[in-house]
């Protein structure tokens, strides 16, 4: 059963839409009767594994409710989360990608390799590491070169770069 855990009022319709869109939100459809809403879904983790299944009920007012589908009262939430996927094994996958392209870009034979980082919904970065010191591993080096909407793009482009 999915209890109402927050709310948030965005100043209209259009841009609580963008920001559910830009999160990772699921559009599901538009629902119910009297009051109609649409109705979003996604799912949000947390460290050591664990995950919260959410809904969100938007209204034509721009008016948002966050429902969560565990018995979750002890934890205050202060609005919606920043970043949810569709689910708990699709964010697996997505780790596991990362995992595996980040240890292919990171050969012995480059003193410069690259890393790719997920910044948010549709938005992995690559950035830039040196090796400055054998000791202490790899520094970043920041801003990010370039930003993709998929993690193969990334890696795509960094195996291109490193081959020329």
């Amino acid at each position: 059963m999915f209890m109402k855990v927050s709310e948030e009022k965005f100043k209209t319709n259009s841009d609580a839409t963008e920001y559910l869109d830009s999160t990772g939100w699921v559009y599901i459809g538009k629902k119910g009767m009297i009051r109609q809403y649409h109705l979003y879904k996604g799912v949000s983790m947390f460290a050591y594994g664990g995950y919260y299944s959410f809904k969100v009920r938007l209204y034509a007012d721009g008016h948002v409710a966050l429902y969560n589908d565990n018995n979750i009262r002890s934890i205050i939430y202060t609005g919606l989360p920043s970043r949810v996927w569709d689910s708990k094994e699709i964010y697996e996958q997505e780790v596991e990608i990362l995992k595996d392209f980040n240890f292919k870009l990171r050969g012995d034979d480059y003193d410069l390799i690259y890393e790719i980082r997920d910044e948010g919904h549709n938005n992995f970065c690559l950035y830039k590491m040196t090796k400055q010191d054998p000791d202490y591993g790899f520094t970043t080096i920041k801003p990010y070169i370039k930003s993709f909407d998929t993690p193969h793009k990334a890696f795509a482009w960094a195996v291109s770069d490193l081959n020329t």
